[in-house]
This record gives C-alpha cells, sequence and structure tokens, in this order.
C-alpha cells in the first residue's frame, strides 16, 4: 500500500456502537462530545463512529492505537465535516507527528472506515 511511509487503516461496523455515550467519554474530547450532542439523536451513533474510525486509524499508523498509553484518543481531535484533513499526535511518542487522514468508502452499508498516512 504504501513503500516508504507508515499507513494505518480502521473499518468499523455500526454494530459495534449500540450508543455512542457508552464510548465517548474514552474516545472523545470534550469538544467532540459537545458537537456528537449537539447533532440530531438519529445522527449521533453514525458521527461518532467515523470519529472512532480516523482516530484509529491515525494512531493505528503510529503504531499506538486506541489502547496505547501514551496517546490517550481524546488528545487527538477531528471535525465531523470534513472527509479529509491533516492531525498532530504528541511528538513525545517518537513517532511521526504530522498525519493526513481520509474517511474511506467501506465495502458494507452501516460501516464506516478511515485511512491515515504520514504528511
Amino acid at each position: 500500500l504504501a513503500a516508504d511511509r507508515e499507513v494505518g487503516i480502521d473499518l468499523e461496523s455500526a454494530d459495534a456502537v449500540a450508543d455512542w455515550r457508552t464510548h465517548a467519554p474514552a474516545v472523545c474530547s470534550s469538544r467532540e462530545i459537545r458537537i456528537l450532542s449537539a447533532l440530531p439523536e438519529a445522527e449521533r451513533n453514525a458521527a461518532f463512529l467515523r470519529l472512532w474510525t480516523r482516530k484509529e486509524a491515525v494512531l493505528k499508523a503510529a503504531g499506538l492505537g486506541l489502547g496505547s498509553a501514551g496517546v490517550p484518543p481524546a488528545t487527538v481531535e477531528f471535525p465531523l465535516d470534513r472527509p479529509f484533513w491533516e492531525v498532530s499526535i504528541p511528538a513525545a511518542t517518537g513517532r511521526p507527528s504530522r498525519w493526513r487522514v481520509a474517511d474511506i468508502s467501506p465495502p458494507h452499508p452501516g460501516q464506516s472506515g478511515a485511512l491515515a498516512w504520514e504528511a
């Protein structure tokens, strides 16, 4: 997929998130939780799933993952209104700190996916 840079990908099913409020405190920043809370109720789970896959993709690319003690997922913030952006992770991890992230079209309805690579 990429010979000269690190990449990360995540694909999740909507079934993984029955209620976004269960996972949000561990995954989202307070700003992201406020944005999710302001959305219509019917859109919140899908929006949370997009945030989750974006965070997991960039942390996987950095060799960390959501469970890493070095970078709490809530410290990596994403907007909900764009399908592509650059994001930073703390440089103290020893990994590249600038990443590009894009939503990807999942193979099945009800899924969300993201791809991250070194900027």
